[in-house]
């Protein structure tokens, strides 16, 4: 690449930085809304309230690591989580423009544009979410590798981990890259952050082991399992049509460039690609699918999972990209501007298209019904009910209500109703047809038969796909 070209990227790059961050800005500070009423709120709850209750720090489900790097942002409210995710947005796809360069891609400033105009990332970023500080710390150790700075890299992705637990099956393949280069200090520094994590558990009263003995995920998964073609499906909707081919003529063509000396998309860099990127997408890929396929490890066939490869998949689409280009032709014909015209403005044009893996502004970034009716009931249990002791499964009522989560002098969940021996005098019990009868095994007609009860008020939210149903009971 020559230096006016690189030039000409670069400017075209932070131009692209400064548009995107004007969305990012936009939904996490001036949108009300939060994602889901589940991981979304409850990895926010964790971060929110660190600092009052330090044992969240260490945390198993919710996250060490994430929990320390998002809490500050957290302490300004659900926007600040959301501004903190759409930061480690903004900043993979910098890092991934500089790995393009790095890997001496043509159109490196593409790679920002294939990470924001994957329609499921760039919704995703807007929650509590852990995925996209995961997709982050791995493409961002994928860019010191690239950069020789082997020792930091391994050190960083140690505590990949901590984000999410299937940074273990991307530790193993980044161990295996030092294995084959024979570079020991970074295999033994792969374990960093278990080591350091295992200390400060100890030192606040923990097992020495606590990280491996308070692992929340059982092996048999109890939301059951699924088709094994979910998730290549679920790629499919995560990426959007025009990304997912450039992705898969990227695999394509990094697959043949083993087989092929003829084909040689990537000049330098070979391993690095093949196992670092490639190798790092397959693992977590396949993983996935055969969790879900046979029911393993607390899956539940979530697509967004798929979203903390979002990066990797950007660098290969952007491969894709390039073999394309070098295709050789024949006459003046311009045969480059046939291939590159077209694919650059499907992408730009596909999230904002009428399809199922689209962008659907109103519903994903809004506000559910869900959410909405929940927010009215907490006005009438505020208005009509302000005194009473509360028990509710869904995470999100806490939210509404503007309840300390954690703070069971007002509430407690549902698992305290069925293990007490009596109701807290003067409660209220919001029943709803999710979260109380899968999370806590509570069924409407237990609490409908029970003589101390009686039904206040039905809430459904509207319409018949997946309703939402809450009932709430007086003592």
């Amino acid at each position: 690449m020559s230096i006016g070209a690189s030039k000409t990227s670069g400017s075209v790059a932070i131009f692209l930085m400064v548009i995107l961050a004007i969305p990012v800005v936009y939904f996490s500070v001036f949108v009300p809304f939060e994602a889901d009423t589940g991981d979304s709120i409850m990895h926010y709850y964790y971060a929110r309230y660190a600092f009052q209750y330090p044992a969240f720090f260490l945390d198993h489900w919710a996250k060490p690591f994430f929990t320390l790097l998002a809490s500050p942002f957290a302490r300004f409210g659900f926007g600040g989580i959301k501004l903190f995710n759409g930061m480690a947005g903004l900043l993979s796809a910098w890092i991934t423009y500089r790995i393009a360069q790095k890997l001496d891609l043509k159109f490196g400033w593409l790679a920002i544009v294939f990470v924001f105009f994957a329609p499921a990332y760039f919704v995703k970023l807007f929650s509590g979410y852990t995925e996209p500080l995961f997709g982050l710390i791995l493409i961002a150790s994928v860019y010191l590798v690239l950069r020789k700075q082997f020792l930091i890299s391994a050190l960083l992705l140690s505590f990949l981990p901590f984000v999410r637990s299937e940074g273990l099956i991307i530790m193993v393949i980044f161990a295996l890259y030092f294995y084959l280069h024979k570079n020991h200090k970074a295999i033994i520094l792969l374990s960093a952050g278990h080591v350091i994590y295992s200390f400060i558990g100890f030192f606040a009263g923990k097992s020495f082991l606590w990280i491996f003995t308070e692992i929340p995920y059982h092996l048999i998964s109890a939301y059951g399992k699924g088709d094994f073609a979910h998730y290549p499906t679920q790629l499919l909707i995560t990426l959007g049509v025009p990304l997912f081919m450039l992705s898969m003529v990227g695999i394509a063509a990094i697959l043949l460039g083993i087989v092929s000396k003829k084909i040689q998309p990537i000049p330098t860099f070979k391993p690095e690609v093949l196992i670092l990127i490639f190798g790092s997408f397959l693992a977590y890929f396949l993983f996935h699918i055969f969790s879900w396929g046979f029911g393993l490890f607390g899956s539940m066939g979530m697509s967004r999972v798929l979203v903390a490869m979002v990066p990797l998949l950007s660098v290969i689409s952007l491969i894709g990209f390039n073999f394309l280009l070098s295709w050789k032709q024949k006459g003046k014909f311009p045969f480059h501007a046939l291939v590159y015209v077209p694919i650059i403005g499907y992408i730009l044009v596909f999230p904002f298209l009428h399809n199922p893996a689209s962008i659907d502004f109103k519903k994903e970034l809004r506000r559910s019904p869900e959410m909405e009716l929940m927010n009215k009931i907490a006005v009438d249990v505020n208005k009509q009910y302000p005194d009473k002791f509360l028990y509710y499964s869904n995470p999100y009522l806490n939210y509404s209500l503007n309840i300390n989560p954690f703070d069971t002098s007002k509430h407690r969940s549902f698992t305290n109703l069925n293990t007490e021996k009596g109701l807290h005098p003067n409660s209220l019990i919001i029943w709803d047809n999710w979260f109380s009868v899968v999370e806590e095994r509570t069924d409407s007609l237990s609490l409908v038969q029970n003589p101390n009860l009686h039904l206040v008020k039905r809430y459904e939210t509207e319409g018949t796909e997946s309703k939402k149903t809450f009932l709430v009971f007086g003592n």
